[in-house]
């Protein structure tokens, strides 16, 4: 199964489905707060975190469907649905409030992880951005060393920025 073939599933399964994935958040909310409840801070923390970690996929997935959608000739603004562009946010949000909630204090261990995981798509992105577009005359009017430099550069930035943001 394809992204596309995988949103057109979920867009025809109608709120249903949507409703469904929706609510997802609470659920990890409830059942961590159960393992909470019985003694079990640890994994009930490993639990939000994992909710973390995969509304942060979606909105990747979500982004790489919408690249390549727009890729393929398809204008995403008319053909796709609105709840369907807006749930990863809405995992996000909800992901992160119910460990703030359960959980609250300054969570340094997970933010190592999504600020990780963060620098590494932003970098690829970027530098995928960067290298399509480039044209062989850096390399050949300038040197292989100044664009090593220029894409160390890049990534530094990039480093900084997250670091200040995350």
């Amino acid at each position: 199964m394809t992204i596309p073939q995988l949103y057109s599933a979920l867009a025809e399964g109608g709120p249903a489905v949507l409703g469904m994935i929706a609510v997802a958040p609470l659920l990890i909310g409830g059942l961590a707060l159960l393992l909470n409840l019985v003694g079990q801070r640890g994994l009930s923390q490993g639990l939000c975190n994992l909710g973390i970690i995969a509304a942060l996929t979606t909105l990747v997935v979500e982004i790489g469907a919408i690249f390549y959608a727009t890729q393929h000739g398809v204008n995403v603004l008319e053909e796709a649905d609105v709840l369907l562009l807006g749930l990863p946010l809405w995992l996000i949000v909800g992901s992160f409030v119910v460990e703030h909630l359960l959980h609250p204090g300054k969570q340094e261990n997970i933010r190592q992880q999504i600020r990780a995981v963060l620098l590494v798509l932003i970098t690829v992105s970027v530098l995928f951005f960067i290298l399509g577009r480039l044209k062989m005359h850096m390399v050949i009017f300038g040197s292989i060393v100044g664009f090593i430099l220029f894409i160390i550069a890049i990534v530094g930035v990039l480093y900084w920025v997250m670091r200040k943001v995350v």
